[in-house]
């Protein structure tokens, strides 16, 4: 069985592909890709899936192995990142939230829009763009748009939806030959849809300005899925 490259873009599930299919993590901002695979490969040829973090690997893997991502809708994505960082119980909880309570307050939305801008960067702006145009720390444009919808093209692609998501999960891996679950998937992502309840309209506009560019893209996309919320390229069916 062909190994496969998990790009794993964050708060779209991947932490449970990992999980539940034994994938090989490489670091984050880890530097050559390339020959970190090859050694691992190397030294346990029987891998079946690597995971890497979108926009860093180099190029000249296409050539070896097949691709495969998640994505979800920008806002709920953008959310639950937002969620996972002001946890009270999270080091480091990145507004200082004292409790669940307190992130109800505009004090702490305040908060976090004073970090979005700066941080829009990667974290919260156009971040699937940004990472299939290969070209993650510059600024989205039509044209890298238009790499970034080319590529997902070129791949099996799953929409993450919270509701049916193991469903789904175990379905997609089945048909691109992931291979079966080493763990239970039994998975519910955290927060997003009670979270947003709490969440300013102001901030969910905020949002939507910083993902001209994703929300689009993940609608395509959207629009291309069967009834599991999967997308496969003609060319490998």
């Amino acid at each position: 069985m062909k190994t496969k490259i998990f790009l794993h873009h964050q708060r779209c599930g991947g932490t449970t592909v990992r999980r539940a299919y034994r994938a090989y993590a490489i670091p984050h901002n880890s530097e050559g890709i390339c020959t970190r695979i090859a050694n691992r490969m190397e030294d346990h040829p029987d891998t079946l899936l690597i995971e890497v973090e979108p926009g860093i690997y180099e190029k000249e893997l296409e050539i070896d192995y097949d691709f495969f991502t998640i994505i979800r809708d920008p806002i709920d994505r953008v959310l639950s990142l937002i969620e996972l960082r002001s946890r009270p119980d999270r080091s480091p909880n990145i507004w200082n939230s004292p409790s669940y309570e307190h992130r109800k307050t505009d004090g702490f939305w305040n908060d976090v829009k004073k970090s979005l801008i700066p941080d829009c960067l990667w974290h919260y702006s156009n971040t699937i763009t940004r990472s299939m145009s290969g070209d993650p720390l510059s600024p989205t444009t039509p044209k890298s748009s238009a790499v970034a919808l080319k590529r997902l093209y070129d791949m099996p692609v799953l929409v993450y939806n919270k509701q049916t998501y193991a469903r789904d999960l175990e379905e997609f891996c089945n048909r691109i030959g992931v291979g079966s679950t080493v763990e239970p998937i039994g998975h519910s992502m955290p927060g997003s849809e009670t979270f947003r309840d709490i969440v300013p309209e102001w901030i969910i506009d905020l949002l939507k300005s910083l993902n001209t560019y994703d929300i689009p893209l993940v609608k395509d996309m959207s629009e291309k899925t069967d009834e599991f919320n999967i997308y496969i390229p003609l060319t490998i069916t």
